[in-house]
């Protein structure tokens, strides 16, 4: 949090707390449109490159259940804080949970007719 707070002072920002009619807009960000958002959800993605980008999850992300990925991404901040670089790292985060929640989801629907034969089974005598 302090680094953020740091490259606000430095790019002379203020919280919101400070003053809400400070606030300008930040010119160089581009939040994609929501159809652009839609369109690179429906975008078929070849199997092995969702196997790639599965594959590029760091192993402590598995580690367990306790796992606080907020701070861990906090704490590998640099010192230097890029925008750019920011928006291509958050959109590779977006790209890796995108790739795991299809992943889900498809075993989810693999495993249905399973579940629902179970499901249905008359109770046993």
């Amino acid at each position: 949090m302090q680094k953020i707070k740091s490259l606000m002072a430095r790019q002379g920002l203020k919280s919101p707390q400070e003053s809400m009619a400070d606030l300008c807009p930040v010119e160089n960000l581009r939040i994609p449109s929501t159809e652009e958002l839609r369109e690179l959800r429906q975008q078929p993605i070849d199997p092995q490159a969702e196997q790639e980008i599965i594959d590029s999850i760091e192993e402590v992300y598995f580690s367990n259940d306790s796992f606080d990925m907020v701070q861990h991404e906090l704490e590998k901040l640099p010192p230097e804080l890029n925008l750019q670089e920011l928006e291509e790292y958050r959109d590779k985060l977006k790209r890796q949970q995108a790739a795991v929640s299809k992943r889900v989801a498809d075993l989810i629907l693999e495993k249905q007719p399973s579940y629902v034969k179970i499901v249905m089974l008359p109770p046993q005598a």
